[in-house]
């Protein structure tokens, strides 16, 4: 049995699709042993307190774990990752997921957990390549955003119309990791951001599920580097005019 930390930033529905897969013995290779939220007020911290109410005896869990500090998006106080550090040796975490987790995970948090954390993406990604549907700091390619510049570059380079769900290791550079677990999604002739996002979304939890499965099983394998770059030096700029409408269009991700 494996001991898991998600860190939340959002509406928590990813965590809460793993947490509803521990809770129903899917994944009963997980053992559930806190959440860490770097806000409050969000709805990943009331999907916790909901599903504690009614399964924490069960889980060996109550709302006590549910920690929580104000980070803001992009980062943490030193004295805030040294607590982080402390969380996940003290609760003897295996494994830590990062589901919709804004901030940038200091190198300590990584070393603590041996470097089994592990980040869920919601568009494709080319480690090893410079360019991809990722990207932290000021791009902000997260949430809405990313199927935004997903949809916006393949219309325009008239590619394989698919996106892709993605787990890949967490790295003191922002999703530059290998990817460990990957599920594409179609593109339609008609979706909208909205729409491709709904698509993406369920996929998102199948692939997180799988992986921690996978993660416990001693089955998870870092996938080969794609043969082709994702992005073709002649769509680069493609790429860079879509993430910089994402971000006009999304503001808030």
């Amino acid at each position: 049995m494996k001991r898991w930390a998600s860190f939340v930033t959002g509406g928590g529905t990813t965590f809460a699709a793993i947490l509803d897969a521990v809770i129903s013995k899917e994944l009963n290779e997980i053992q559930f042993a806190f959440l860490f939220a770097s806000q409050h007020g969000i709805g990943a911290i009331d999907k916790a307190q909901k599903r504690i109410n009614e399964h924490g005896t069960e889980l060996g869990v109550s709302r006590h774990d549910i920690h929580v500090m104000e980070m803001g998006h992009h980062s943490g106080s030193p004295s805030q990752w040294d607590r982080v550090v402390s969380l996940c040796r003290d609760y003897k975490v295996d494994v830590v997921t990062l589901n919709g987790f804004l901030p940038q995970v200091d190198w300590r948090v990584i070393e603590a957990v041996d470097g089994n954390i592990f980040n869920q993406h919601p568009g494709p990604l080319d480690p090893g390549r410079q360019h991809d549907f990722g990207g932290g700091g000021y791009l902000g390619m997260y949430g809405r955003r990313v199927h935004c510049a997903r949809l916006y570059f393949v219309r325009m380079t008239n590619c394989e119309s698919w996106s892709e769900a993605t787990m890949h290791v967490v790295t003191p550079e922002v999703d530059k990791g290998f990817i460990v677990h990957s599920e594409r999604v179609e593109i339609l002739p008609y979706d909208t951001v909205d729409d491709l996002q709904q698509r993406v979304l369920p996929v998102e939890h199948k692939t997180q599920i799988d992986g921690l499965r996978r993660f416990a099983r001693a089955e998870l394998k870092t996938q080969p580097k794609r043969e082709r770059p994702l992005v073709e030096s002649w769509q680069v700029p493609h790429l860079i005019d879509g993430k910089k409408v994402a971000r006009i269009l999304y503001p808030k991700g």
